[in-house]
């Protein structure tokens, strides 16, 4: 016979942290080590005399890989659930009568969220060649994270609200005509507003290591 009771939230699970914490951090470590490592000749920092200074660009890209998924894909997480908690009554699912339906779709849209902030930044770190993450160009980084949110998002509305219908708005609502498609602004507004905020504070509670 099955267990019937709702699953136990994963961040109350032990062996879900342990496996967060005590693998997948360590094994994104050391992987982005090495791939760090054998990329090196493929830059000219390959030719710097100075090993200890290859050594340190080597740490520091690794730090950078670890940032990503240590500092802002929770940050990302966190702010894109609040987001879609508060912007749900703009929504018709808002008067759903089953509230577990309704956490389902909160759960699942900030599951996509955080997936579509990944690919962004990613995009964004390739599109303007950011090295170390004090190499980075951050107002560009930022604005191709925007672009790219915000695309995306424009589009997954359209489809969803003209194209398959999966969802409608309510009237509470505020929309924007483009290229003669109604779209929401708050889920665009969550991507001019939302990775931004989360990258900053990702790199606000890093802690870059001196140099002696």
């Amino acid at each position: 016979m099955k267990d019937r009771r709702a699953p136990e939230a994963w961040f109350r699970d032990r062996a879900a942290l342990a496996l967060i914490g005590r693998r997948y951090l360590p094994w994104l470590a050391a992987l982005s080590l090495g791939w760090e490592i054998v990329q090196l000749p493929l830059y000219t920092i390959w030719d710097h005399p100075n090993a200890g200074y290859i050594a340190y660009a080597v740490l520091h890209c690794t730090v950078g890989d670890v940032l990503i998924g240590r500092r802002y894909l929770p940050w990302l997480a966190a702010l894109s659930l609040g987001w879609e908690i508060v912007q749900l009554p703009l929504y018709t699912i808002w008067d759903h009568p089953n509230a577990g339906y309704i956490a389902y779709a909160v759960l699942h849209c900030t599951v996509g969220d955080v997936l579509i902030g990944l690919a962004s930044l990613l995009a964004a770190l390739l599109a303007t060649r950011a090295g170390t993450i004090e190499q980075w160009n951050h107002a560009a980084v930022t604005c191709v994270l925007i672009g790219v949110g915000v695309s995306y998002t424009a589009y997954s509305e359209w489809a969803n609200t003209v194209l398959r219908a999966s969802w409608t708005y309510s009237g509470l609502m505020p929309t924007i005509r483009i290229a003669g498609v109604e779209l929401g602004l708050s889920p665009l507004l969550q991507w001019i507003v939302v990775p931004p905020v989360a990258l900053w504070l990702a790199r606000r509670s890093h802690r870059q290591p001196e140099i002696t």
